[in-house]
């Protein structure tokens, strides 16, 4: 299967998560420093995901986004399905 480069994107962003779990929440601008996302793409993906229920956001100096549920539990196809589902 091949992958759009918005889900490949989003599959490297959502690995932030898996190497940091320690953090718990990380800026967008954190996440495209270390995954060598552009910036404005992360904001883009991480809305997706939010609006998924993948995501969540937390407003403030401390603020970021985090996981719903463990990367364990998240499936690939529901990755898939919020960034790129024809039925959007």
């Amino acid at each position: 299967m091949i992958y759009t480069k918005t889900c490949e994107y989003a599959i490297r962003a959502l690995i932030y998560f898996a190497d940091n779990p320690e953090e718990g929440s990380a800026t967008v601008k954190q996440v495209s420093q270390e995954s060598g996302i552009p910036r404005s793409y992360v904001a883009k993906i991480f809305q997706c995901l939010l609006h998924s229920g993948i995501l969540r956001s937390q407003r403030g100096p401390s603020g970021g986004y985090s996981l719903t549920t463990p990367l364990s539990k998240l499936s690939l196809l529901r990755i898939v399905r919020a960034l790129d589902d024809p039925k959007k």
